[in-house]
């Protein structure tokens, strides 16, 4: 699955194990490691709008994804 759009997003991240903590203008997604370390990722809670071609490299690497995964 290729993602085009935050909620597209949000859907991989939840399959990659994140649970989404807070909601309002933005959504916080955390996922605890296997170091007891929280990773966290914060998304547009708007999930039809398309994620901008220069976000999404920034919001994969906040989530430790690669694009491979996301396919």
């Amino acid at each position: 699955m290729f993602v085009h759009n935050y909620g597209q997003f949000e859907m991989a991240l939840r399959k990659a194990g994140f649970v989404r903590t807070r909601t309002g203008q933005h959504n916080l997604w955390e996922q605890l490691g296997p170091d007891g370390r929280s990773r966290r990722v914060i998304v547009c809670a708007k999930p039809l709008r398309r994620i901008p071609t220069q976000v999404l490299p920034r919001l994969l690497r906040q989530a430790g994804l690669t694009e491979n995964e996301l396919r």
